[in-house]
């Protein structure tokens, strides 16, 4: 004869069973929620990183902008920032 594993657990001890299955129940719930945590985490830090991206593209396109400007200065063939703006 087989026995419910429950059964067996209720006979050690009465309630054991439902203790048992509240315990596994509320595990499943915490891990949940830390996985959850986790992924919302790894999205703001992905948005973070593409904002920064972008922050360091713009930068690095007005610095080369701005050195082209120098460049054409030295060169004698504009007037500095003046030549862009009109």
């Amino acid at each position: 004869m087989t026995r419910n594993v429950f059964e067996a657990y209720e006979d050690i001890s009465p309630g054991l069973a439902g203790r048992l299955q509240a315990m596994v129940e509320e595990e499943a719930s915490h891990r949940h929620l830390i996985a959850r945590r986790r992924r919302r985490l790894n999205s703001q830090l992905e948005l973070a990183g593409r904002a920064f991206g972008l922050f360091m593209a713009g930068f690095l396109f007005a610095s080369g902008l701005l050195a082209f400007a120098e460049f054409l200065t030295l060169a004698g063939q504009g007037d500095g920032l003046r030549f862009y703006v009109r």
